[in-house]
């Protein structure tokens, strides 16, 4: 289930188009003195997101372009071109954005263990980095399965760096943590 803070952390999505294109919420739980919180399933918001009124309605965003640097990949990989010609696009949102939409992103399946904005920093840096990944960041990622199931590591361990230095250089206050995941081979 994802919160509308979590949904308005999303890419396209604004306080404009949110009530029209989602309407009333799926859940409603208590907010310890607040009026209770709104969640909405996930294939819902994926749904809604896919429409076409979505195109229609969504809020414009900066994105930031980046391609895996020439020559680091023998030619005589079958990967070379592909790789040399995907773009990586990461959406270039404010650190509170990402921030809030990390949070939600963690805690919608969570039944327990839930995180929030006082958690540890190194969590939040790490979580933060796993959505700007998971959400922000667009590539071929069936040209990297497809580099994966056949076996060349090279191929995948140079998309896998280039998208950390992507999400690095868009948001500088991640970058030890990006470079951390690259250590970790994650």
């Amino acid at each position: 289930m994802f919160s509308k803070s979590t949904i308005l952390a999303r890419p396209g999505w604004c306080p404009l188009n949110f009530d029209e294109l989602l309407g009333e919420p799926d859940d409603r739980r208590p907010n310890r003195g607040m009026p209770p919180m709104s969640f909405y399933t996930k294939e819902r918001v994926l749904a809604a997101e896919a429409s076409p009124r979505f195109q229609e309605l969504r809020q414009a965003f900066r994105v930031n372009s980046f391609r895996v640097m020439n020559g680091l990949i023998s030619q005589t990989d079958e990967f070379a071109a592909p790789v040399e010609d995907m773009q990586i696009d990461v959406v270039a949102f404010t650190f509170k954005r990402v921030s809030e939409g990390a949070i939600g992103h963690y805690n919608a399946d969570r039944t327990a263990n839930f995180v929030t904005r006082r958690s540890d920093r190194d969590l939040l840096n790490r979580i933060m980095v796993e959505y700007a990944r998971d959400v922000l960041t667009r590539y071929d990622r069936e040209l990297e399965a497809k580099a994966k199931a056949a076996g060349s590591t090279r191929a995948v361990s140079l998309i896998r760096k280039t998208v950390y230095h992507a999400i690095a250089s868009t948001y500088p206050e991640l970058a030890r943590e990006c470079f951390i995941q690259i250590d970790r081979g994650m």
